[in-house]
């Protein structure tokens, strides 16, 4: 079957491609064989692809990184329609308008905003970053539980110079980063870095930190989402 990518260059490219010509398969590269266009501070976009365009397409979910997501889908959709599969340029347009992908800049809460994102890489955070750029807030307050495994040093340096506090806390499986960890991790950035004994508990502290114009941003991994939307769910019950 043919590849799909959003890697334009580089050598994860080149490997792709190496293993696309060992299986005889066809390659679509984003900016090359199809590609969007999207106008600074306007969510809609246009799509040029392989062999259909479609113009002024919102989505659903926030951030720019999510058109390069959809654009692959769209892409992935005309590989199909080869095969004899019709999807209606209404239907396209529906899904992408109504595509719900939790724990990916999710806003679950107002007045203070709170935000969920299972940044869990530094290609994660680095979106979560920009994806963070249009909203409106005085203080981003960041509660913080990522993987032993990942790239810590990388996730905390693009989202903690955003942070005025940052609560950390190791989600509930051995995989996790103690907390200890993390501190130590921060100390570089000079902020104000609390411990917290569980993601319950840390997010409980920002919420009550969080003035009706602050942000609380739950990042660092899908492990950290998860424990942060029961104690949510828990909290509007009350």
């Amino acid at each position: 079957g043919p590849l799909i990518t959003g890697v334009a260059k580089g050598p994860a490219l080149k490997a792709l491609r190496a293993a696309a010509n060992r299986k005889r398969s066809r390659v679509f590269c984003l900016d090359k064989d199809f590609a969007f266009a999207r106008k600074p501070g306007r969510r809609p976009f246009d799509y040029a692809g392989i062999s259909r365009s479609l113009k002024n397409l919102s989505i659903g979910l926030i951030g720019a990184h999510q058109c390069v997501n959809a654009s692959c889908a769209l892409a992935a959709l005309e590989a199909i329609e080869e095969k004899g599969y019709n999807v209606p340029a209404g239907s396209i347009r529906r899904g992408l308008k109504e595509v719900d992908w939790p724990g990916r800049v999710e806003v679950a809460g107002r007045k203070p905003l709170i935000i969920l994102d299972a940044a869990h890489n530094p290609d994660g955070a680095r979106s979560l970053e920009e994806a963070l750029k249009p909203f409106n807030f005085r203080r981003l307050i960041l509660v913080l539980g990522i993987m032993n495994d990942k790239d810590i040093d990388g996730i905390l340096s693009r989202l903690a110079p955003l942070s005025a506090v940052i609560m950390a806390a190791a989600p509930d499986t051995r995989r996790a980063a103690p907390v200890e960890v993390l501190l130590e991790r921060l100390k570089p950035y000079k902020k104000q870095a609390r411990p917290y004994t569980s993601v319950a508990a840390a997010c409980r502290a920002a919420l009550k930190e969080a003035e009706k114009d602050d942000a609380v941003c739950v990042t660092g991994s899908i492990y950290t989402i998860a424990e942060a939307k029961k104690c949510l769910e828990r909290l509007r019950k009350l």
